[in-house]
């Protein structure tokens, strides 16, 4: 709110100037024998051209700021939009004894730690953004897990029915596994749904 009266503001000193400084110069045409005005005019020309160059760079920062916060949130939401498509793909297979996964990438949080100077991000989409990373987060643990159950299976695929090192069966992890994904899709569909 304080930047758009600030700019409002602005706005308003720099029509005032340019006002004052055709009058000014109406009145010097009307009558020449006060030309000895001029410095002032040439004053208020210099103060409109200084107060012009402020608007204008402070429009182009203003601009500037929202272009990095759209590229932002762009890579969030493509990373949220990979990370759904990975997980409905892992979601079909995650009882495969033989296929090792790859984990969820969750770099997107540290994308809008690193960028909260700028950011403006609401408080119901960054709840879903921190749900989001947090289901993510609890996948790539769960894919940890099934990928040491598996680790055996390069030498013999029976053994990856075996249990691991943690005494947890495959079953149970992929059970597991198949939910948090599909909890993933859930909350991944409804996030990139606000724009739509």
């Amino acid at each position: 709110m304080f930047n758009i009266l600030k700019k409002s503001w602005e706005l308003a000193m720099i029509i005032i100037t340019a006002i004052l400084s055709i009058l000014f110069f109406i009145f010097l045409v009307m009558f020449p024998e006060f030309t000895y005005l001029a410095p002032i005019f040439l004053l208020f020309g210099s103060l409109i051209t200084a107060s012009l160059n402020i608007y204008m760079n402070r429009i182009h920062e203003a601009q500037k700021e929202e272009r990095a916060m759209k590229r932002v949130m762009t890579n969030v939401r493509n990373t949220i939009l990979q990370n759904r498509k990975i997980a409905s793909d892992y979601s079909k297979k995650a009882l495969s004894p033989t296929q090792k996964f790859n984990q969820l990438n969750s770099g997107f949080w540290d994308i809008i730690s690193a960028n909260a100077t700028i950011l403006e991000i609401n408080g119901e989409e960054l709840g879903q953004i921190m749900d989001i990373k947090m289901v993510t987060d609890e996948i790539n643990g769960l894919i940890l897990t099934r990928n040491d159950i598996i680790n055996p299976a390069s030498d013999n695929v029976a053994s990856a029915f075996s249990l691991s090192r943690t005494s947890t069966p495959l079953s149970t992890v992929a059970y597991t596994l198949r939910k948090k994904l599909d909890l993933l899709i859930q909350k991944s569909d409804n996030y990139l749904s606000l724009d739509s």
